[in-house]
């Protein structure tokens, strides 16, 4: 009898672990902590997982962001009409994937489906996309989107109930829609967002009390970013309605999330976005929510104004008179159309350095692969040629990673922001001071940076931008009367504390 309760005791164990062995699995999240990431592939020749994974890999990447429909969690896709089950077998074999090389998977809900749409409406009735789907509206039966939500998430919570079998660790981060007041991308009101925000974030709880809903933030990245929230902005709406229909103190598990992907040297503007951002739920009575960057990056290579005007405008929709006086990536006045390697390099270390300093918890990179799919700026954000070949902001990313990862990040430190054009931040990992620096050159007259460090005798510094792939020079400092001097230039350095 003792035998056969034991056999039947472990046989409900491999159950509940989805099959696997029990030192395969956690209920806890791999570098939960980390503010490393990069957004998923998208539809091109070379945006495949088998490409995206090795690289992953290699960098050490920990994140994996869906910001698109393509690998989000949309309504339609899983659920083919309303008579169908659910079928969640793409997005399994995304998760088991990653989750084999102890990535976490970030996602996102798309309130999409066809049929639902049409229960209500006439395709007269509807704005459709280039890819002939509709751009998503309320749901008309929200109370089988909210179930959809909710199965969505008890399948990838891993609490042994209804688990995707195989499952390794929890997926506790959800998204709502992408740019939501973005009319490309949301075909209805700011209250009915509010709605859809209440319903997703009721859903999430149900299933599993620690999940938490990420609330994408504005399209733009500057001048209409920000008034989105402002008085009778969008948001401003959204937020206005959402505390009418719940009390604010019943939202305590909401994360911001925002896009800026801009032209090398616009880093900075996340602090007024995110000052907006902040101002609007603590005047609405919500607090301060934690921030995540979903997407960043900035170009290299040239970018060509025919191809920007014309053929980028006609397949996303774009007004091409708004588009041009929009200054995200090629459009700053004054600007070059072109950035190097190099340039590409130096700001994707400042916005992942200045961004978590300023107390951003994730820094999602928009592409890992340049994209063929995609036309006009967007095409040269990659880290990755379409050819294969690594640019020098690849390698910059993952000497980052490799110096940067496991800092205890609330001991990050703020040494010198914008004073003369030099910003110097301090992190602490294994005890040991890690510092980075850089002077923006379009201010101050080159004053060097001046360090008070005590307990080593030196410092080593590096350049984040590589002289030539993966090959990242350093210099042995000494300290002398507990004082470093550094001189500083446009590229981030850097600066490690050493014992001998």
């Amino acid at each position: 009898m003792k035998v056969f309760l034991l056999i039947i005791l472990v046989f409900m164990s491999l159950i509940l672990n989805g099959g696997e062995g029990s030192s395969q699995i956690s209920s806890n999240i791999p570098f939960e902590d980390s503010p490393f990431g990069i957004s998923a592939p998208g539809k091109g020749p070379r945006d495949r997982w088998e490409d995206f994974i090795t690289l992953l890999e290699d960098l050490n990447v920990h994140w994996v962001g869906a910001q698109s429909r393509t690998h989000g969690l949309s309504w339609g896709d899983v659920q083919k009409r309303k008579d169908l089950p659910y079928d969640w077998s793409e997005i399994d074999n995304t998760v088991k994937m990653l989750q084999s090389r102890h990535i976490n998977f970030f996602t996102t809900f798309y309130p999409l489906a066809t049929w639902d749409l049409l229960s209500k409406y006439s395709k007269g009735e509807l704005k459709i996309k280039p890819s002939g789907f509709p751009v998503c509206r309320l749901p008309v039966d929200l109370k089988a989107y909210s179930r959809f939500i909710e199965a969505a998430v008890e399948r990838y919570d891993r609490d042994g109930n209804a688990d995707m079998p195989g499952l390794r660790f929890p997926i506790r981060y959800w998204m709502s829609l992408s740019e939501p007041d973005n009319p490309r991308d949301w075909d209805d009101t700011p209250e009915n967002y509010a709605i859809l925000i209440k319903t997703m974030y009721k859903a999430i709880k149900r299933a599993d009390p620690n999940g938490k809903l990420v609330i994408h933030g504005s399209a733009g990245a500057i001048g209409g970013g920000v008034k989105a929230y402002k008085t009778d902005g969008f948001f401003y709406r959204v937020f206005k309605r959402l505390k009418e229909i719940i009390p604010a103190e019943q939202y305590r598990d909401f994360i911001w999330g925002f896009h800026y992907t801009t032209d090398a040297g616009t880093y900075l503007i996340s602090e007024d976005l995110i000052k907006s951002m902040n101002r609007l739920t603590k005047d609405f009575g919500f607090g301060l929510f934690p921030v995540w960057i979903t997407e960043t990056g900035t170009f290299s290579g040239a970018l060509s104004p025919g191809i920007r005007e014309e053929k980028f405008l006609s397949q996303t929709g774009r007004n091409r008179k708004p588009f041009l006086k929009h200054p995200e990536l090629g459009q700053m006045k004054g600007k070059s159309l072109s950035q190097t390697e190099p340039q590409q390099a130096g700001e994707l270390t400042k916005r992942f350095v200045f961004n978590i300093v300023s107390g951003v918890e994730k820094v999602f990179w928009v592409r890992l692969i340049d994209s063929s799919f995609e036309v006009g700026p967007f095409k040269g954000v990659g880290l990755v040629t379409l050819e294969g070949r690594k640019k020098l902001s690849y390698y910059t990313y993952k000497f980052m990673i490799d110096k940067m990862e496991g800092c205890d990040w609330d001991k990050t430190k703020t040494i010198i922001s914008g004073n003369s054009g030099i910003h110097a931040y301090k992190f602490v990992k294994k005890g040991k001071g890690l510092y980075v620096a850089w002077r923006d050159n379009s201010k101050g007259n080159g004053k060097p940076l001046t360090l008070n460090i005590s307990g080593v005798p030196f410092i080593r510094v590096t350049s984040f931008v590589p002289e030539y792939p993966d090959s990242f020079r350093a210099d042995i400092i000494p300290v002398e009367k507990k004082k470093v001097t550094i001189p500083l230039g446009e590229d981030p350095l850097l600066i490690e504390e050493l014992s001998s």
